[in-house]
């Protein structure tokens, strides 16, 4: 057997795992801790077309964001995630109109927008957007987040939510909810989490590939997923 000397062994440094690059520590109750020690909570706000209202109702909407805005005086941002479009359910749906449709003018109308569809989703003209506002805990000036419970954290982000809510509501918008009070709808929650943070974090796949690393038909697909993604 051959001795390698020591001077000629060749020690690799160890690699950095996608767990310590990562910012998030956890995922409970539908909040966001990451590693810095912050608690954040993601709302997910349906827009609304203001260039489709009336004058009047534009200056409606303005005046209740500007209510909002006052509000609403915490830490928060307005993230907008855009990628190209799931164009799968829509051109589903225009297929059984077709297989129900008699008239073979419509018929051919109804493939040719079907390529039309497909073609803008491939030349990616097709975008969808999403959009949140993530809101952050912050202890009170004269407390340390050490002698803060738990509890306290989560009732805090949660009533800021229901106060966005409440105003956002008055400018048109909806926010998108899930039951908090039982088990299964946290899960569905902290599960859409996971899909908005693998979207953000892994921008290069996720148009090609879901958290469970499967393949797409089509891009923006969000499968079911589990906390348990590796």
């Amino acid at each position: 057997m051959l001795n390698r000397k020591k001077s000629q062994i060749i020690e690799r440094p160890a690699i950095a795992t996608t767990q310590r690059w990562i910012p998030v520590e956890d995922i409970r109750d539908g909040v966001v801790k990451l590693k810095t020690d912050d608690y954040i909570k993601m709302i997910e706000v349906i827009p609304v077309n203001f260039k489709l209202k009336s004058l009047n109702e534009q200056r409606a909407i303005l005046m209740q964001y500007k209510s909002f805005l006052k509000a609403c005086q915490f830490d928060m941002q307005i993230v907008v995630q855009s990628r190209r479009a799931d164009t799968s359910t829509h051109t589903e749906k225009i297929r059984q109109f077709y297989g129900k449709e008699n008239n073979e003018k419509v018929q051919d109308m109804m493939l040719d927008y079907i390529n039309l569809v497909k073609n803008m989703s491939l030349r990616r003209k097709s975008i969808s957007r999403r959009f949140f506002i993530v809101i952050t805990y912050r202890p009170p000036a004269d407390t340390s987040l050490k002698n803060v419970k738990y509890e306290d954290i989560i009732q805090d982000l949660h009533d800021k939510a229901i106060k966005i809510k409440e105003y956002l509501s008055k400018c048109g918008n909806a926010v998108v909810e899930y039951n908090e009070h039982s088990l299964e709808g946290t899960m569905v929650e902290n599960n859409e989490i996971l899909n908005v943070l693998y979207t953000y974090l892994n921008k290069r796949l996720a148009p090609i590939q879901n958290l469970n690393n499967k393949p797409l038909l089509y891009v923006n697909e969000l499968a079911p997923t589990t906390n348990n993604a590796e």
